[in-house]
């Protein structure tokens, strides 16, 4: 999904570069795409700008706002409970006086799980038998990794079908 309404701001740092490290927990983030091919000013420290787990860039204050205005956060895979993107925007003593100067904010959500289909797997076998014998199958598996508490069940049924050969 896409996140709204970040905004960096320095008051004194004029057009002097600033350095930018956003860090994803249980999850990825992705910049504007057409920034990524359009703009050769902005660096990038850590990261390409797609799917990272820690983004560092380096860039003026516009670049770096431009950046954050299309940031997309993707979660892990079947992952469901808290997440975070944690942003640090460091000035790199660029002007004003007393040195780098540092703000972090950290951005926490809740991730809904969603519901996945479960899988059948089984061998690719033909089977092939006579009448009134018993046949054992095996590799035949069921899973949904939305079961994880050992509490849920799957019901499974069998459908078996009688073919007649001429």
């Amino acid at each position: 999904f896409f996140i709204d309404g970040i905004s960096l701001f320095d008051v004194d740092v004029a057009d002097n570069v600033m350095l930018l490290t956003v860090e994803a927990t249980n999850g990825t983030v992705s910049l504007n795409h057409d920034l990524l091919e359009d703009n050769s000013s902005i660096t990038f420290v850590m990261g390409d700008g797609i799917l990272d787990n820690v983004l560092s860039i380096e860039s003026d204050l516009d670049n770096l706002q431009m950046a954050m205005d299309e940031l997309s956060f993707i979660s892990n895979s079947n992952y469901s409970g808290l997440a975070s993107i944690n942003f640090t925007l460091n000035d790199l003593g660029g002007s004003g006086s007393g040195g780098e100067q540092i703000e972090n904010e950290l951005l926490s959500f809740y991730v809904y799980p969603i519901n996945d289909a479960p899988i059948i797997s089984y061998p690719s076998i033909d089977l092939i038998g006579t009448e009134d014998e018993i046949y054992y199958l095996s590799g035949i598996s069921v899973d949904d990794v939305d079961i994880n508490d050992g509490f849920d069940k799957i019901l499974t049924s069998y459908l078996l079908k009688r073919q007649k050969m001429f």
